[in-house]
């Protein structure tokens, strides 16, 4: 007989116990890394690197593109120069760095990634054609086009203001109405790409970005193609992040249910604002579904229950996006899409602010390092914007561990009796 109740299941074994992202920013007793040293820059003239390397070519595989009409191969300037004014770094990692740029073709933002170096011809010309593959979804951040210079591949994405990662380390407790909100954009956008036999592999909240009251998935560099492979085994650069990753990965196993898994995971990241293990007997335990008793105290049965069958230790018996979708819940956001815009949870932030602990910005083809906005600045800023975002705000002064604002129930249609949210949600920063 199945004793198992709510939250049954949910205490770590002995030794064991989750840690909070707040709790590992308040320890100060860690080690610190030894200084990095300054880069040495070799200075070669950007003529010499033009008849070493070449001039600017667009990358495409299916629908031909051509290069900004303002390019002209006779400057001595990059076509990335000549074409864009950087205005910082928003995001880095082991492929490459992201810039936020505008256009002085049409004056729009863009965000432009600039893979590194080190990563071959052939690893960017594949992501390029991942990006061809999945098309254009309002739930996917949108491929503009694709260049190569220097050997070195560029790719030209849609501007969004920044990823749910970088959202959560200010609004720590996230209301269950923005949970379900990004779960019904994440699935539109996974059950578009399983229609086309795709699996991204590599869903979490630093490849989920936040735009306008919506969510949309990035990075398509680990994409595999159900298609090409046809039952022989698939072969991949990664198996993406280990804290979200699905154990099946590990036996090289390829489904649509990695997908769910990673989403699944990820929401319940946000809802309790918990440090995921990359390793160890907290990252099997929490794969067998002993999940956080934080968890099931700040959200409601149905969301509860919705992510544990996202999580089930057994990989086919996840419910596919599609069937997800036919929750009642989602089916009233859907509606209420039709009747009402979003919450601009993220309006008066952006990337720049979190990317790293120095923000860049060009002048004049120099990069000037400016420090990073304190904390506490970052999230009073937010009360300076809409009456809707204000409420995510709490001012330093009056935060401490005892002392929280409370959000009053919204009078706002659909989820029944549960509304878009919790009826009283803490947050505390």
């Amino acid at each position: 007989m199945d004793i198992r109740k709510r939250g049954f299941r949910s205490v770590p074994p002995k030794g064991q116990e989750y840690t909070t992202k707040r709790e590992l920013a308040e320890r100060r007793s860690y080690p610190q890394c030894p200084p990095k040293p300054p880069k040495v820059n070799k200075r070669t003239s950007q003529r010499s690197l033009f008849q070493e390397k070449g001039f600017a070519r667009p990358v495409f595989f299916s629908q031909p593109v051509n290069l900004s009409r303002l390019y002209c191969p006779d400057k001595q300037q990059p076509y990335f120069d000549q074409i864009f004014a950087k205005n910082a770094v928003i995001g880095e990692g082991s492929f490459g760095v992201v810039f936020k740029v505008k256009s002085r073709e049409d004056d729009h933002v863009y965000a432009v990634k600039q893979l590194k170096s080190s990563h071959n011809l052939q690893y960017g010309n594949a992501e390029v054609q991942n990006y061809e593959k999945v098309g254009e979804h309002s739930n996917c951040v949108k491929f503009i086009m694709a260049w190569e210079e220097f050997k070195i591949i560029h790719i030209q994405m849609e501007y969004c203001n920044l990823s749910l990662a970088q959202y959560a380390t200010v609004a720590q407790n996230i209301m269950e109405a923005q949970l379900w909100e990004i779960l019904y954009d994440m699935l539109k956008a996974l059950d578009y790409l399983h229609s086309k036999n795709l699996i991204h592999l590599d869903v979490k909240p630093g490849n989920i970005m936040m735009s306008k009251g919506f969510y949309k998935l990035a990075d398509f560099g680990l994409l595999v193609d159900l298609n090409k492979h046809n039952g022989r085994k698939i072969s991949t650069i990664s198996d993406g992040d280990a804290k979200y990753l699905a154990c099946e990965v590990l036996d090289g196993i390829y489904t649509y249910s990695c997908d769910i898994f990673g989403l699944g995971i990820s929401l319940l990241e946000l809802a309790t604002n918990i440090e995921l293990p990359e390793f160890g007997p907290l990252w099997h335990q929490i794969r067998k579904q002993y999940l956080p008793s934080a968890f099931y105290e700040g959200v409601t049965r149905s969301f509860s229950v919705t992510i544990e069958k996202m999580m089930s230790t057994v990989h086919w018996e996840r419910p596919q996006a599609a069937k997800l979708l036919k929750n009642p819940h989602l089916k009233k956001i859907q509606k209420q899409d039709l009747k009402q815009p979003r919450n601009n949870y993220c309006q008066g932030l952006s990337e720049e602010t979190f990317s790293f602990e120095k923000c860049s910005h060009f002048d004049n083809n120099n990069i000037v390092e400016t420090p990073r906005r304190p904390l506490y600045e970052v999230r009073n800023s937010l009360s300076h914007g809409s009456e809707k975002v204000r409420d995510l705000c709490i001012d330093e002064s009056n935060s401490s561990s005892d002392s929280c604002r409370t959000l009053e129930e919204r009078n706002s249609p659909g989820l029944g009796s549960n509304r878009r949210g919790l009826s009283r949600v803490k947050l505390a920063f």
